[in-house]
């Protein structure tokens, strides 16, 4: 879970910037609040930075910024 939060969490904060739905994590899961639309679009970007995460072994703000795009 760590590298993909990021240092300090880093990454988890640079997401909740750009979603109106509230991310945060809790032990080994993420857990979003906000309205369902919003909520589907964050767990797609959140489940493909996990898969990037898993390939790679850690993710970067660029590997975010392009999955964001």
């Amino acid at each position: 879970m760590r590298p993909l939060l990021g240092p300090g969490d880093n990454h988890l904060h640079y997401l909740q910037r750009h979603f109106a739905t509230k991310i945060t994590a809790r032990r080994e899961k993420i857990l979003l609040r906000g309205a369902p639309a919003e909520n589907v679009r964050a767990v797609e970007i959140v489940m493909e930075l996990v898969n990037i995460t898993r390939r790679k072994g850690a993710i970067t703000v660029a590997d975010i910024e392009t999955v964001l795009r």
